[in-house]
């Protein structure tokens, strides 16, 4: 079977899978990274230990290939060669420079007339930039900087390698001429490796200490967000996959490409199609601070929509911002605004509102793909912990859109075994190992009646936005 593993921002999953898309010993574990100002980063070893730990959880003689995938832009300062010991991984490295991370973004400006498009602060480049001029000794002692499935890849491997998913995002990356312009020590990047091919077998030492048979192959996955397109029965042109998580990203496949630098365009998991890609940064984000910031931690997320369906009827409007924006406004400073909050609101109107607000910022994304004639015949999902029925039929009501919803414990992981037994030519293509998924789904068709409603509050969402946004990176 395959072993498919998923580093996500706020949840690491596991699990061994058949070839009919059956999970066995699936296995999900919760992390908590240290946010703080423009600072978001997390221990590093936490990826290697939850990868010898599930190892050593199950039967490893089951295992024939491993297939890993990150959450990203996040990286690894790597400082000494990781070592084997007993039935653990050990290594010294900084701590991984999350995809939320600010501390690059004074460097998108030079990045970004580099390469002569927008390049945001969180992608590779500025981050690194900004490690060398303001750290330096972490600079200096960093032997290679890595993926976070890279950085595993190569516990297991002694193969260092970046994993490029699509040819259309080599400029988020680095080459050649980026690292000589900026003046980067070359011995400190890596190669890159097409998403798919077999990075190599597991290192001799490792497979003994893991008990993996001799002969288990490494195959390159790469991001995440690749693999929930994959996972999410996406089979032809016209299906938009929407990604929620800690983030939240839209994935349209289309057969014409998109020019416009409030999106990313890059080549479809499946041949001659284009994959147009919205990320939205608060998605998760926003409802974890909503439980914090009513002091409601004990509820569970279901417990919150139940709380927020007692709202009543009102103007009550939140710009979901809270740790700046990706798509499609691309801005670092943008920040969260609640407007019409008076002295009759309840808790369950703000709880209403963030989520309402978290769903308009999707339908701006919509909004502009619509308005280049993409056609959207439906929107495959991926769930997430903090989805339910009432989220998904609400998310249909505002956007005037039917949603799709596959039942699978994780469409990455599921989307990871499907390239995996492509790549050892078990399906003939991905396509085939795509349409040969048999998945039960349930359907959420937008309720007409609540429409002009919806139209109403967001306009006025809209109107908060377009007031707001100059006033947004005023600081004290």
């Amino acid at each position: 079977m395959i072993l498919a593993i998923d580093f996500g921002t706020s949840n690491l999953k596991a699990a061994l899978i058949n070839k009919d898309g059956i999970f066995f010993n699936y296995y999900t574990q919760e992390v908590q990274s240290e946010i703080d100002r423009d600072i978001c980063q997390i221990s590093s070893n936490i990826y290697l230990d939850f990868t010898t730990n599930y190892i050593n959880s199950i039967d490893a003689s089951k295992v024939e290939a491993i297939i890993l995938s990150s959450n990203g832009p996040s990286f690894i300062p790597l400082l000494s060669d990781i070592k084997i010991r007993n039935n653990s991984f050990s290594c010294k490295s900084g701590k991984t420079r999350l995809w939320m991370d600010k501390r690059g973004s004074k460097y998108s400006k030079r990045v970004s007339e580099f390469y002569h498009k927008y390049i945001d602060g969180s992608f590779f480049l500025p981050a690194i930039l900004n490690i060398k001029e303001n750290e330096k000794d972490l600079y200096n002692k960093t032997i290679k900087f890595l993926t976070i499935d890279g950085f595993v890849n190569f516990a297991l491997t002694k193969k260092a390698y970046t994993v490029n998913n699509a040819d259309g995002l080599k400029d988020y990356y680095w080459n050649e001429d980026s690292l000589n312009h900026f003046n980067l020590d070359k011995s400190k990047f890596t190669d890159f490796i097409k998403c798919g091919e077999i990075i190599g077998n597991v290192d001799k030492e490792v497979a003994d200490k893991l008990n993996l048979k001799k002969d288990v192959k490494v195959i390159a996955g790469g991001s995440d967000f690749y693999f929930s397109i994959i996972g999410s029965k996406v089979n032809r042109e016209n299906i938009l996959v929407d990604i929620n998580g800690t983030s939240e990203g839209l994935n349209l496949c289309s057969s014409k490409p998109l020019i416009d630098n409030r999106f990313l365009c890059y080549e479809h998991p499946l041949d001659n199609l284009y994959n147009i890609s919205g990320v939205l940064s608060n998605s998760g984000v926003a409802l974890n601070w909503l439980r914090k910031i009513l002091n409601i931690e004990d509820l569970d997320f279901e417990e919150v929509y139940e709380l927020s369906k007692k709202a009543k009827k009102n103007s009550l409007i939140f710009l979901p911002y809270l740790n700046g924006e990706r798509a499609p406004i691309w801005n670092p400073n943008a920040t969260a605004t609640l407007f019409n909050l008076t002295v009759d609101s309840s808790k369950e109107d703000i709880a209403n509102a963030v989520i309402e607000g978290t769903i308009f910022a999707f339908k701006s994304v919509l909004e502009i793909l619509e308005s280049y004639d993409y056609k959207i015949d439906e929107i495959h999902v991926t769930t997430a912990k903090k989805e339910s029925d009432y989220y998904h039929q609400l998310k249909s009501d505002i956007t005037n859109r039917t949603f799709v919803v596959y039942n699978t414990k994780s469409a990455e992981l599921l989307g990871l075994s499907l390239l995996a037994y492509t790549s050892l030519k078990q399906y003939p293509d991905l396509k085939t190992a795509i349409e040969k998924l048999s998945l039960n789904k349930k359907v959420f068709i937008p309720n007409k009646s609540k429409q002009e409603y919806f139209i109403r509050k967001y306009e006025l969402f809209n109107s908060v936005y377009e007031q707001t946004n100059k006033l947004m990176s005023k600081s004290f």
